[in-house]
């Protein structure tokens, strides 16, 4: 008898990985950064190229899991990014208004009270103080044209001369009488830092009123180009 036959066994070879699309990474990566929004719908920009890609690649490359987590994050995190910041912008500036109307009716109200002392802790540290007898002075002036009931601020804008560590805003107010008469006026403040706060306090630089009897003012004017920004 002959031996059987038999057939070498065939050995089976796993048919090759694609390559991991290195831009689905990369998307994934950018659509991660948080409260980054331009970042985040770039990811989410490069999730739909990546897919596009592999999907037209035949098998070729792989990665379309992180290309579609990256559309999705992508997405996420730039709606909620945007929606974050605006709600930080609203909050900055809500809070920028209470410390402005904070800080003038102080002011306002102690120099018309004819408490000079009490009106010079409401002055900003970083520019020169005014003499307590020019705060008299004013207070005087504001009290013979009509008793102060409270200063409103109208509107506030950054000033020319702040910066990111010490911002400088312009003010423009109305202040109001007891009798129902009320008054312009406009300002400078600072925003100091407090310690152990979040929130900063208000320092004023300048402070005018503009009465009938004619204009009053305490501290250093500003340049006339910014000072009239907001009219």
């Amino acid at each position: 008898m002959s031996n059987p036959i038999h057939d070498d066994p065939v050995v089976q070879t796993p048919p090759a990985r694609g390559r991991l699309s290195p831009l689905a990474v990369v998307a994934v990566v950018l659509a991660a950064v948080p409260m980054c929004v331009p970042v985040n719908f770039l990811g989410f920009i490069f999730g739909v190229v990546a897919f596009r890609r592999i999907r037209l690649a035949g098998g070729t490359m792989r990665g379309a899991g992180a290309a579609r987590a990256a559309m999705v994050l992508g997405a996420v995190t730039t709606l909620g990014g945007s929606w974050g910041w605006m709600a930080l912008q609203e909050w900055q500036e809500s809070m920028t208004m209470e410390v402005a109307a904070t800080t003038a009716n102080g002011f306002v109200l102690a120099a018309a009270s004819h408490d000079s002392s009490k009106a010079l802790t409401w002055w900003s540290p970083q520019t020169d103080l005014p003499s307590l007898e020019d705060i008299s002075a004013f207070g005087k002036t504001l009290t013979a044209a009509g008793a102060v009931s409270h200063v409103t601020v109208n509107a506030v804008t950054p000033a020319m001369d702040g910066d990111f560590f010490r911002p400088t805003m312009s003010l423009w107010l109305t202040i109001a009488c007891s009798n129902g008469h009320s008054w312009r006026g406009s300002a400078r403040l600072d925003l100091l830092a407090q310690n152990g706060e979040f929130t900063p306090r208000g320092g004023l630089r300048w402070i005018e009123i503009e009465l009938p009897e004619g204009t009053i003012s305490v501290g250093q004017q500003p340049a006339e180009t910014e000072a009239n920004a907001g009219t």
